[in-house]
C-alpha cells in the first residue's frame, strides 16, 4: 500500500518539472498562431494532434536531457506559465 502511494506520487511531480512548463508554454504558442492563421474554428481532430505530438516530444526530451528533469515548485511553476502566456498573447495579439 505504501509502496503503491509512493509510485502515484512520483508519477505526478514529474508534471511540476521544467519539461512540463516548457511543454505548456510552447503548446499556448502553437495554438495561439494556429487560431491567428486559421482562425477560431481549427479543427478539434488538429488541436488533439498538436497536443499529443506535442506531449509525446517533451516526453522524450525528459528522458534524453538532464536539465529537463529539474523540478519546480508549484507556485514557480503557476507563475512562469502565467507570465509565459502574458508574453506570448501580448506578442501574438495585433
Amino acid at each position: 500500500m505504501q509502496q503503491e502511494k509512493q509510485q502515484r506520487k512520483s508519477d505526478f511531480t514529474k508534471f511540476k518539472e521544467l519539461w512540463f512548463l516548457l511543454f505548456m508554454l510552447l503548446f499556448t504558442l502553437f495554438h495561439n498562431t494556429m487560431v491567428i492563421l486559421i482562425g477560431e474554428g481549427w479543427s478539434f481532430i488538429g488541436y488533439s494532434i498538436l497536443f499529443l505530438v506535442m506531449y509525446a516530444l517533451f516526453r522524450w526530451l525528459r528522458k534524453v536531457v538532464d536539465f529537463m528533469r529539474k523540478p519546480l515548485s508549484w507556485g514557480s511553476l503557476i507563475g512562469f506559465y502565467i507570465a509565459g502566456v502574458f508574453v506570448l498573447g501580448a506578442l501574438l495579439i495585433p
